[in-house]
This record gives structure tokens, sequence and C-alpha cells, in this order.
């Protein structure tokens, strides 16, 4: 008897576990105060290894499903981003989770089944596979449903992504082709202000040129100039020594001619006086003659 009410307190305490980790568990029959004719413990936990060997969790069956989902959703990889790929492993995580708990939860309930085979009948254990059962298809049918909509939410963050990445490709072509007339501009303004530039050295050279030119030719004349100052000089010079030397000649020519003037009114004065002396000789004579008339 003893040995019976522990076996009960463990699997009230048990089925306390399983209440706690979510599973509701059925409630047992009342038991009759009179103790079954029960097997040996050995044949019992053989017989209830065996049952818990065969009888399969839901959570467990489902598990394989699942995972050939996330197999066959895996390509997407490729095309996610990577805060996509962060909720898939999360949602891979929470689906870990969930079967790591049913199992757990189907291990409890298989030890608590088994400890219930002790006590109760088969009644009892079809119920409790029912309700596991009903729990286990809901969790799925949630965890679908949480996929499904993850799944769909990826798609449309990858399609709005893929809109984006074409959106950029065509700023991207836009901005390429405008970088390359600016090229093009830039080349033909490097272009015209090199040609510029040559053009202003060119002109540079040319001022240059025609400065030195202007130079030369002022030094050349300025040379002609003073050749020809020279000349006049001299030619003035020797024009000045001709001129007084014509003018003394005409000097003594003037000097020589006003002497030969003076001489010659001298004799006029000498011919005058020998004239008015013979005058006044023919007139005494004259006289002279009449007188001895």
């Amino acid at each position: 008897m003893l040995d019976d009410t522990s076996k009960e307190r463990t699997a009230s305490r048990r089925v306390s576990s399983l209440e706690a980790a979510g599973v509701k568990a059925t409630p047992s029959p009342t038991v009759r105060k009179k103790a079954p004719v029960l097997p040996s413990p050995i044949s019992t936990t053989r017989s209830g290894r065996s049952q818990t060997s065969s009888v399969k969790t839901p959570n467990s069956a489902t598990s394989p499903a699942i995972t050939s989902r996330l197999a066959k959703m895996s390509p997407l990889k490729s095309r996610l981003t990577p805060s996509n790929s962060k909720d898939i492993t999360v949602l891979r995580k929470k689906v870990y989770s969930n079967t790591a708990t049913g199992r757990s939860s189907s291990r409890l309930s298989n030890h608590s089944s088994s400890s219930s085979i002790r006590l109760t009948p088969t009644t009892s254990k079809s119920s409790h596979q029912s309700g596991t059962a009903g729990t286990a298809s809901s969790k799925r049918s949630l965890i679908v449903d949480e996929l499904k909509v993850k799944y769909q939410e990826a798609q449309a963050t990858i399609l709005t992504k893929d809109d984006l990445l074409k959106q950029q490709e065509t700023d991207l072509k836009d901005l390429r082709t405008k970088l390359e007339h600016l090229q093009c501009q830039l080349e033909q303004q490097i272009s015209a202000n090199q040609s510029r530039a040559d053009e202003q050295v060119r002109m540079e050279q040319l001022r240059e040129q025609q400065q030195q030119l202007h130079e030369h030719e002022k030094l050349n004349i300025l040379l002609h100039q003073e050749e020809v100052e020279k000349r006049h000089c001299q030619n003035f010079d020797s024009l000045r020594g001709k001129h007084e030397i014509e003018k003394n000649t005409l000097n003594d020519t003037i000097v020589e001619r006003n002497r030969m003037i003076d001489k010659l009114n001298h004799e006029m004065d000498e011919m005058r006086d020998n004239i008015q002396v013979g005058k006044e000789e023919i007139a005494w004579l004259g006289k002279s003659a009449r007188g001895k008339v």
C-alpha cells in the first residue's frame, strides 16, 4: 500500500509538471481503493518502455515535415536580405525550441502514461494521447501559419528590395551617363583651356618678338641718326671753312678794289686839277693874247 501511495504521488507530480509545461493532461478516472492485480515491477517497466518506444508523439512526427519545409525554403537565402535571414533563424530557433519542448513534454507524458498504466485503465491512456495530439496539432498549425506569414513578408521584402535594386540600377545608369557627359564636358573645357593657354603663350611670344623688333628698330634709327648728325656736322664744318675762305677772299678783293678805287679817285682828282690848271693857262694865254692885240 505504501508503494501504491508513493506511485500516486509521483504521478500527480509528473502531471503537474506537464501542466506547467503547457500540456493539459486529461483527468484520469478515480481509482478504486482495491488495488488491481499488477504484474511485477520489472515487467511493467519493460512494457512501459516498449509502449513509450512504440507510441510516437505528434511533435516528433511533425518535426521532419517542418524541417523538410524549412529545407524547401532554404534556397531563399540567396535572395533574402540580412534582416529576413535573421527572422528565419529566429523562426527556426522557435521551431527547434517548440520541438524540444514537445519532445520533453512527450517524454514526460510517456513517463506519466507509464506510471498511469499501473493505476489507470486503457481509456485514460487514449484520452491523454488525444489531448496531447490536439495540442500538438494546434501548435503545428500555429507554427505553420507563422512560417507562412514570415514567408509572405520575406517575399514582400524581397520584391521591394528588388524594386529598390532596379531603381538604384537605373539611378546608377543615369549617374554614369551624367558622369560620362560631365567627363566629356570637362575634357572639352580642358582642351579649350589648353588651346587658350597655348594662344596666350603665342601672343606673349609675339608681343616679346614685336617689342624686340621695336627696340632693334629704335637702335638702328638712333645709330643712323647719329651717323647722319655726324655727317651733317662734318659737312657743316667743311662748308663753314669754305665760307670763311670765300669770305676772306672776298674781303681781300674788296680791300683791293677799294684801294684801286681810291687810287682811281686820286688820279681823277689829279686829272681834274691838271685840267683846271690847263684851263687857267689857256684862259691866261687867251687874255694875254687879247692884250697883245
